[in-house]
């Protein structure tokens, strides 16, 4: 474990890492409350969700159906992302089944009518985020604080923050909001004011209703190799919307709170599904 020159100001390493994690996630995942309603026949539940299982005949209402489409459906109880696939389907032997680029896995395909019912096995990843305060006192360009596999530098008005492994672009914002950045100004610095910019409103796109649609959704046939692989980054700096215009030297000290992503695999079976 690397050492820092100003020991006395060291945010929470490994073990104090897992405890933060250890204590908070029952909270973070809800798991002192069960869930909300009454439990369906089609559902199952794990921790931090509760998933909605379905199949049905395609084309639905058709006097010779096509085969079977399976649907999966997450309901979150807690702050953070779901990923999951499908894992399988069987009912007293495995089945192989089609998948969409753009709506698997909540839809998937089998080109079979089962007249067994049938199980759905799901495999994936639950990202939940623990909240870990860090504070720089008196702070100085360049100063740093390492919290787990990411560092933060401060380069004020803003933090960088950086990654030993690659994360996807649109998680960098959940990890450190801006507006979770607090400095407080030295005694007798008076604040200056601050501006915000406009709110642009954004024009929405009107979607039309696919012709001969495919069991997905998708016009004609499943879509195949068009969905693009996420940006990820190592490196991204996440600005202060407070006292943005002044200068370190001014500052007293910078509080915020990290919310450092744990991901967690899990595995869940569907009810039998008739």
């Amino acid at each position: 474990m690397r050492v820092l020159l100003l020991a006395a100001l060291l945010v929470p390493q490994d073990e104090e890492l897992a405890r933060l994690v250890k204590e908070q996630r029952p909270e973070k995942l809800n798991l002192q409350k069960p869930p909300e309603g009454h439990p369906s026949e089609h559902s199952a539940v794990m921790d931090g969700a509760v998933f909605l299982f379905h199949r049905y005949a395609w084309p639905p209402r058709a006097e010779k159906p096509l085969g079977t489409v399976f649907s999966t459906n997450a309901q979150p109880r807690f702050d953070g992302e779901l990923e999951w696939s499908v894992a399988g389907i069987r009912d007293d032997r495995n089945i192989g089944f089609e998948t969409c680029d753009l709506h698997s896995p909540g839809l998937v395909f089998m080109a079979v009518l089962p007249p067994l019912p049938c199980t759905v096995t799901l495999k994936g990843t639950r990202r939940w985020y623990c909240d870990v305060p860090v504070t720089f006192k008196d702070p100085v360009e360049g100063a740093t604080r390492r919290i787990g596999k990411f560092t933060l530098t401060v380069r004020w008005p803003a933090i960088l923050v950086t990654s030993e492994e690659a994360v996807a672009e649109h998680l960098t914002s959940k990890i450190l909001p801006g507006w979770l950045i607090s400095p407080t100004l030295k005694a007798g610095v008076e604040r200056q004011p601050h501006q915000r910019e406009p709110l642009v409103p954004r024009k929405g796109v009107a979607s039309e209703t696919p012709r001969n649609p495919a069991w997905c959704g998708c016009p004609g046939k499943p879509t195949r190799g068009e969905r693009p692989p996420a940006p990820t980054t190592k490196e991204w700096k996440v600005a202060s919307i407070y006292e943005a215009k002044e200068p370190v030297e001014n500052i007293d000290s910078i509080s915020l709170r990290f919310r450092y992503p744990v991901e967690e695999t899990f595995e869940v079976m569907s009810p039998p599904l008739k």
